[in-house]
């Protein structure tokens, strides 16, 4: 609730000299709600496994859930750079290459949020890092960075029981698959999808069928 939006906030809790009046430009972020007792028990056994400090890969996955409860997910890859940078003139099988680096972690993390593509700002960002930083070995050379979606296009094609109302029958399977896509709250359990996960189209067919006035359906599905 605290998480305001854009040009809400107008009133002064003190008087300020000189000022008549606020107004925040851009919406408030980071707030969360109090930690539930599922996630408690989640957490706890993970604190007592790496004791604050960044050791395995899962170590960095745990310890960047504690720098800001605004973070819902993390993926650490070892031995990987993904913000250095090849060059065009280089082979496409050399340039995976050049992301490996020695002693190098990245560190992937997501957002709590209800975007189509969750990703961390600046802020959060630098907060994961500076966290771990103090947590880790001084030899490991710590990247942070957000995820990288990969684009879903669905071809489908749909067989109407009334062709009353196709227009919002349209519209609600742009929905479903939306809610069904999103990578926090997606999913067939509404958890969310696991890092390098995909929908298969299976899961396509009984999900379009399952919306009102559709009788058949049949989908293809490209990444």
């Amino acid at each position: 609730a605290g998480n305001r939006a854009a040009g809400v906030i107008k009133q002064l809790k003190t008087t300020v000299p000189y000022v008549e009046g606020v107004v925040n430009h851009l919406p408030a972020t980071g707030g969360t709600d109090a930690e539930t007792k599922d996630s408690l028990l989640k957490r706890a056994p993970r604190m007592l496994r790496h004791g604050h400090r960044a050791v395995t890969l899962k170590d960095y996955e745990d310890i960047a859930g504690l720098a800001s409860p605004e973070v819902a997910r993390a993926k650490c890859i070892p031995l990987v750079n993904v913000m250095a940078e090849t060059h065009g003139s280089v082979p496409a099988q050399d340039a995976g290459k050049q992301l490996i680096s020695n002693g190098t972690v990245s560190l992937f993390v997501v957002p709590r949020s209800d975007d189509a593509k969750p990703s961390p700002s600046m802020e959060l960002i630098a907060r994961v890092y500076d966290f771990l930083g103090e947590r880790q070995s001084q030899l490991v050379d710590l990247v942070v960075a957000g995820p990288e979606y990969l684009c879903i296009n669905v071809t489908t094609d749909v067989a109407l029981v009334s062709v009353d109302g196709a227009g919002d029958i349209k519209v609600a399977i742009a929905q479903t698959l939306a809610r069904y896509l999103h990578p926090l709250t997606g999913g067939a359990d509404g958890n969310g999808w696991d890092f390098g996960r995909y929908p298969h189209e299976s899961n396509l067919y009984a999900l379009i069928e399952s919306v009102p006035e559709i009788g058949r359906a049949s989908c293809r599905e490209r990444v």
